[in-house]
């Protein structure tokens, strides 16, 4: 699905699309991969509310860690170039309901 039908639909038809627009196959997805999921979004949610520093410090140790830091400036410049008015418009500035999140 294209960026410009993906924004149009209806939300339940983006919420299983990646960040690619691939669709996801969740068939071998355990409970125990699921809460794991769910506990690392509530961190990124976490780190997200402290504002750019502690991200950027994160990114840094990650990249100090494993040696990847042009990895992580590519994915970057990737993410950076996205439109914020496009990623909202498909739902992908949040993550999806969960089973694990209080309605």
């Amino acid at each position: 699905m294209d960026l410009e039908k993906r924004a149009a639909a209806p939300p339940e038809d983006r919420r299983d699309h990646n960040d690619l627009g691939c669709q996801r196959d969740h068939s071998d997805i355990t409970a125990e991969d699921k809460l794991a999921q769910h506990r690392l979004e509530l961190l990124v949610e976490r780190v997200h509310q402290l504002g750019p520093r502690p991200l950027y410090e994160l990114l840094a140790e990650i990249a100090a860690e494993t040696g990847e830091r042009e990895l992580i400036r590519k994915k970057l410049e990737r993410y950076a170039e996205l439109d914020p008015r496009i990623v909202e418009a498909l739902g992908a500035d949040g993550f999806p309901p969960s089973i694990w999140r209080a309605a």
